[in-house]
Parts: structure tokens; C-alpha cells; sequence
């Protein structure tokens, strides 16, 4: 949300503390994906309020920063695209992102190899600094 938004003072956000804000979405997306992401319905069975679309990522960002609305993203979006005119605030009443990774039993490919010890470290560090991550098994 927007830095000047009237929630930005708070350490968390509800979802219904959300429901009035027009929230960006895009339709380039398919739709289910749009509705996860929007969390719709909300928990009282309410839609939320449709702010503008848009096409990207830096221009969601611009239009949030603008106040025209607020966005719904994961966690790392916080890291990879932190500004001084945002803030990012948990919303603990609603499911996060889960990624599951999943390769073929049988591979014998070094690079599946590599990379699936690759997200098996970043997940046991995610897990060593608090944050969620299942084990890769």
C-alpha cells in the first residue's frame, strides 16, 4: 500500500481491514489466478472492490504508490521491489503462497540435480531466519 495510506502505521492488515480499498489486477491473467490473488470471495462472501488494471508489476506499483488502490503479493515482493513510497504489511488471516517444486522420480539430469539442491538450501535458510518453507524432499 501506498506509505501515506491509512493503514501503513499498522504492523498487520486483516482482510477486512482491506475491504473497502480497490485492489489492482490485470486482465492478462486468467481469471482463478486473479481471484486468489484478490481473495475472492473474502471471508463474509463479499467481491472486493476492482481498482484499475494493470500491465505489469512497476505499473501496479505506480498506481498503489499513487493511492489509487492496493495489491496482494507474496512475501518476497517486499525484498525485490522495496521503495520508499510503499510499505508491505503481513495479512495473517489469509493463506500465503505455498510453491511446491516437483521434478520426475527417475531424473538422472545434473542441472535438476543442482537445482533442486539449490532451492533445498534457500529453503532451510528461509526456515533458519523464521520464515515458512517446507523441506524439499
Amino acid at each position: 500500500m501506498a506509505a501515506a495510506h491509512r493503514l501503513a502505521a499498522q504492523s498487520t492488515v486483516s482482510i477486512m481491514d482491506l475491504a473497502p480499498e480497490p485492489i489492482m489486477w490485470t486482465s492478462l491473467a486468467p481469471r482463478p489466478w486473479v481471484d486468489w490473488w484478490a481473495v475472492n470471495p473474502r471471508p463474509d462472501g463479499s467481491e472486493p472492490v476492482w481498482g484499475p488494471q494493470n500491465a505489469n508489476v512497476e505499473e501496479m506499483l505506480e498506481d498503489v504508490a499513487s493511492g489509487l488502490g492496493i495489491c496482494i503479493a507474496p512475501q518476497s515482493m517486499a525484498v525485490y521491489y522495496g521503495r520508499p513510497d510503499l510499505v508491505w504489511r503481513p495479512i495473517p488471516d489469509i493463506e500465503p503462497l505455498r510453491i511446491a517444486l516437483a521434478w520426475p522420480e527417475t531424473s538422472s539430469s545434473p542441472l535438476v540435480a543442482a537445482y533442486v539442491e539449490v532451492v533445498r538450501q534457500l529453503a532451510e535458510g528461509m526456515a533458519a531466519d523464521g520464515e515458512e518453507a517446507q523441506p524439499v524432499r
